[in-house]
């Protein structure tokens, strides 16, 4: 199926390299490329409400925190999970 490699691919596996070959290439710019995976978030389009759920201000407060890294940190991946998250 040529073009859909990216379909194929399993989700962990694409969510790390895609961030990973940005940031590697940015590298030599000083450009910073970091994905920012939450789980299960409390918002309007997923209809999930309280406290069990991630925030949409702890993933703001994640992305803030990117910005505030010295230039020696070179995050490429955040992972929130659920507290009640089952793995």
């Amino acid at each position: 199926m040529p073009g859909r490699a990216g379909a194929l691919m399993p989700h962990r596996s694409l969510s790390h390299c895609t961030p990973q070959a940005l940031a590697d290439e940015g590298k030599v710019h000083n450009i910073k490329c970091a994905a920012i995976c939450p789980g299960m978030t409390a918002t309007p389009m997923t209809g999930k409400k309280g406290p069990e759920y991630i925030q949409p201000e702890d993933i703001a407060e994640a992305a803030i925190h990117l910005t505030r890294l010295s230039l020696g940190a070179w995050p490429v991946e955040i992972v929130i999970d659920r507290k009640s998250a089952s793995k």
